[in-house]
């Protein structure tokens, strides 16, 4: 998709996602480039969920947004 925010979440790995990471932060270790990516990819699902407008799509994200708390 052109952006990492689309990458995948897979725990074992994936070689262009980790090499990208590792660029990005190339003084951290991998342990606490995944611990930063995943917060980031959870801030991002918030953001996300926070701008449905559509009063069905709301209810049916109320449960999801609990967990952000």
């Amino acid at each position: 998709f052109g952006s990492i925010s689309y990458c995948c979440m897979r725990s074992g790995g994936c070689p262009r996602r980790d090499l990208a990471l590792s660029e990005r932060y190339p003084n951290k270790p991998l342990k606490e480039i995944m611990k930063i990516y995943f917060q980031k990819k959870k801030e991002l699902s918030k953001i996300i969920l926070e701008c449905i407008e559509d009063p069905e799509g709301k209810k049916g994200i109320k449960a999801l947004l609990t967990l952000f708390w």
